[in-house]
């Protein structure tokens, strides 16, 4: 059975800060890039702090702005560890803090190489959902850079 692309519709702050908010839970992520541009494919690996084993993933996004198109597969650590090498110089490390807050998703990234950079993304049901941050998450808020090419994570990896 064919996997099938999902609409991601995401929008992503610049943060002066990490804020202080009561985190539902983080992941450390490493992922690297296969390829990146119109079609980005990335390969990551997730430790979640809920959890003792690792998750490694292989997905695609393709598009631009608010709304890209991704699909996902979770694969094992020996597929990861044989692609993990077509990465190099296109890598991040980064920690992923989770909050919760009227009935969204709250992404902080901590970039560990990229120190002080923090980034927030927010995944919305569609594109006019109206959004409320927390007042902890607005006050770090610096600007919005959704759709912004030098924000994306592949053009942060390094």
């Amino acid at each position: 059975m064919p996997l099938e692309p999902k609409p991601e519709i995401e929008r992503k702050w610049l943060l002066s800060n990490l804020p202080v908010v009561e985190w539902s839970y983080f992941l450390d992520i490493s992922q690297g890039y296969i390829t990146s541009g119109g079609s980005e494919v990335r390969l990551r690996r997730i430790i979640d702090s809920r959890g003792p084993s690792e998750k490694y993933i292989l997905s695609r996004k393709t598009g631009v702005g608010i709304s890209r198109m991704e699909t996902e597969i979770e694969v094992s650590c020996d597929v990861f560890e044989l692609l993990w090498p077509l990465t190099p110089g296109r890598r991040i490390e980064k920690t992923r803090y989770v909050h919760h807050y009227q009935g969204l998703k709250f992404e902080v990234d901590d970039y560990k190489r990229k120190s002080p950079l923090f980034t927030l993304e927010v995944e919305l049901p569609s594109t006019d959902t109206t959004i409320e941050f927390p007042d902890k998450l607005k006050t770090a808020i610096i600007r919005e850079v959704t759709g912004e090419a030098e924000w994306l994570n592949s053009s942060l990896a390094t």
